[in-house]
């Protein structure tokens, strides 16, 4: 690829970094939509010494554990603790985006596991969702949809109808109906222009002849849809309530499909047509009939010795080999003619009465799944196994006795059907029940895709979490405000940008002409690298964060500095600006790759055995190194190139100051 091309994508990786490394009120400012909406979802996310937020306390019941250790039972409490924290973790962070901050303590004989939530997460909603009780069940297809939940529903129906009737709008009753964020159900609002016949008859007869609010809420169905648990198909269910705009007379028109070409023929012909093989008609009206004529379709009319004949092209079927035609056969050809015509589509229009109105549809969400009895109370263990004979992963679950009875009663009631697994109230997993099993052990398939071995794990800790006999409560809370961090922010960019420039001043100083080079190379460093933190989705900055990166920033010119240096020794010894550019890469190129790696190794080794804030600041700085290296050997590089060949290549006092 030549040099002036690669320059070309350099400018254009950096351009685009530059776009997503922009404030936001800058990103404000640009002038197509779809580009501002899109980089304006790529911001940095600040962790809690930054942003503020809450950290909540909540302290670990540990009596049934220690019950049962006193029965001999070997349970690991660390491990108890660890469950917790995935359990709270996913609860608030199921897509695993966010570097969240849950860690033990131990008071004591007591035992604590703290969350801290920045602000962004920090409401009623998380809280819940995180002080729900940890606890496993197992749950059987509800069937039919609670009577609470339809009851709920027309309630709420019937409360918006009553805002209708004051006047309020109907897009802002659904939206607040929506923002109630209620489990049994949800509304949806329609705008609809339809004729009579398109309108059910049950709601056609109360709203046709009305104008303004119907009086009354009507339990309706929306259409079908799919249940994300059970891939089942079933109505939705609700009430509607009705606002008539206005009734206007429009023309309407209509296409009916015509007469098959079997009922046609038998009408104007007075008998069945023939069917038979395309193989009996002769060679040539084989060969015109399937090079003009589409399957189902009809030929052209064909006379032969006094007689017309027209056919309908069929697909061949298990009883008769190859292609089939029905024929049409006559003496008189208006008759055919007939046929054809009553074949044609037909095409109506009238004058009708259409209703223009509105409509809240207020669906019913039912709950899939009810309670068995069966929960984390008469759960043993889960572990991971393989099939004997088929030797793919499996998960095998052991229950105590009354759940072992209890087992065996619900799957053979469940024979052929799901059975739902929940953790904590988070769906988990939904296995068929493929036949009876009693004993009390029971064992679930994950079939032999590439992460069967890896669902089977997943599954195996979600239930061994689930069973976990330590409840928890919240016990404090300490409210964390974001100016000490913000301030610190303040100060750490002031720093950054000081060291930054007294850096790019000292490069050109020291190279010259290479210490521009060196600038634009570190300018696209800081670019990518703030580019990469608004993108990365996991990536949450703190202090610690904001120190990697400080001092990523100072790491960021070695590859440059060795590489210029080796450069120098190269025009010292008489070597042309060409040959010391590759000369001075090649031999810098070990220095720079081993002296990054050992520091990769060191941010491994920060990363996995720290804590989080120490995983901050391992991240950020592994970051910074593999950006410098690629800034130093790809984009230095190819900008350096640039010279090669040019007048300013040729004067050595552009790359260093002269020895006297």
């Amino acid at each position: 690829m030549k040099n002036g091309i690669k320059v070309f994508l350099v400018l254009i990786l950096v351009s685009a970094a530059a776009l997503v490394a922009l404030p936001q009120e800058y990103k404000q400012q640009i002038p197509i939509e779809s580009v501002r909406t899109a980089l304006l979802e790529q911001e940095l996310r600040y962790g809690l010494d930054l942003s503020g937020g809450a950290q909540l306390d909540f302290v670990v019941d540990m009596e049934r554990v220690r019950e049962r250790q006193a029965e001999g039972e070997e349970i690991d409490e660390n491990q108890i603790i660890e469950g917790i924290k995935t359990v709270l973790q996913k609860r608030i962070d199921p897509d695993g985006t966010r570097e969240l901050n849950i860690y033990g303590a131990d008071f004591g004989e007591e035992k604590h596991v703290f969350v801290e939530l920045t602000a962004d997460i920090d409401n009623e909603e998380t809280r819940a969702k995180l002080q729900k009780h940890i606890d496993l069940q197992f749950k059987e297809p509800s069937g039919e949809g609670s009577e609470e939940a339809k009851e709920a529903t027309r309630k709420s129906a019937e409360e918006a109808l009553t805002k209708a009737h004051e006047g309020q709008n109907f897009d802002v009753i659904s939206k607040e109906i929506n923002e109630k964020k209620d489990a049994s159900y949800k509304a949806e609002k329609r705008s609809e222009e339809k004729f009579s016949d398109q309108i059910p008859e049950v709601v056609r007869e109360k709203i046709w002849d009305i104008t303004g609010v119907l009086g009354e809420v009507l339990e309706t169905e929306g259409g079908l849809t799919v249940d994300p648990l059970t891939n089942q198909v079933r109505k939705r269910e609700g009430y509607s309530l009705y606002k008539v705009i206005e009734k206007k007379t429009e023309e309407r028109t209509e296409t009916k499909r015509g007469q098959d070409f079997y009922a046609a023929s038998e009408e104007v012909l007075g008998g069945e047509p023939n069917i038979f093989s395309l193989i009996d008609l002769p060679e040539d009206r084989q060969n015109t009939i399937l090079t003009t004529t589409q399957p189902y379709k009809i030929t052209e009319i064909f006379e032969t010795e006094g007689e017309f004949v027209m056919y309908q092209l069929l697909e061949k079927n298990d009883t008769s080999p190859g292609v089939r035609v029905s024929e049409a056969k006559t003496s008189d050809r208006t008759q055919l003619e007939e046929i054809i015509e009553r074949m044609k589509p037909i095409e109506t229009t009238t004058t009708e009465d259409k209703l223009i109105y509105e409509e809240i549809f207020v669906e019913t969400i039912f709950d899939p799944w009810k309670e068995t009895g069966l929960d984390g109370r008469n759960f043993k263990i889960a572990k991971v196994d393989y099939d004997q004979n088929t030797l793919e992963p499996i998960t095998l679950i052991e229950f105590d006795d009354e759940g072992a009875q209890k087992f065996s009663d619900l799957t053979e009631r469940l024979v052929g059907q799901p059975m739902a697994i929940f953790v904590g109230g988070e769906f988990i997993s939904s296995p068929i029940i493929q036949e009876k099993i009693p004993g009390g052990v029971a064992r679930i398939t994950q079939g032999s895709s590439q992460n069967a071995l890896k669902e089977a794990i997943d599954l195996t800790n979600n239930l061994n979490t689930g069973a976990i006999p330590a409840p928890i409560t919240l016990d404090g809370e300490i409210k964390v405000e974001a100016s000490l961090g913000m301030e610190a922010l303040e100060t750490a960019k002031k720093a950054a940008f000081i060291g930054f420039a007294i850096l790019i001043l000292f490069m050109i100083f020291a190279y010259r002409l290479l210490g521009l080079f060196a600038a634009f190379s570190l300018i696209s460093y800081v670019l990518l690298f703030f580019a990469l933190l608004k993108i990365i989705p996991i990536f949450v900055l703190t202090l610690a964060g904001i120190a990697g990166i400080i001092l990523s920033i100072g790491m960021a010119v070695d590859a440059n500095v060795l590489i210029f240096e080796r450069m120098r020794e190269e025009l010292a010894n008489g070597k042309n600006y060409s040959a010391s550019l590759s000369i001075g890469f090649e031999r810098a190129w070990t220095s720079i790759r081993d002296s990054n790696i050992t520091t990769l190794i060191v941010c491994s080794i920060l990363y996995f055995f720290g804590t989080s804030i120490i995983q901050g600041f391992a991240t950020t700085l592994a970051i910074g190194v593999l950006l410098s290296m690629f800034t130093a050997v790809v984009i230095t590089r190819i900008m350096l190139k640039i010279l090669i060949g040019t007048k300013l290549s040729k004067k050595t006092s552009l790359f260093a100051p002269e020895e006297k």
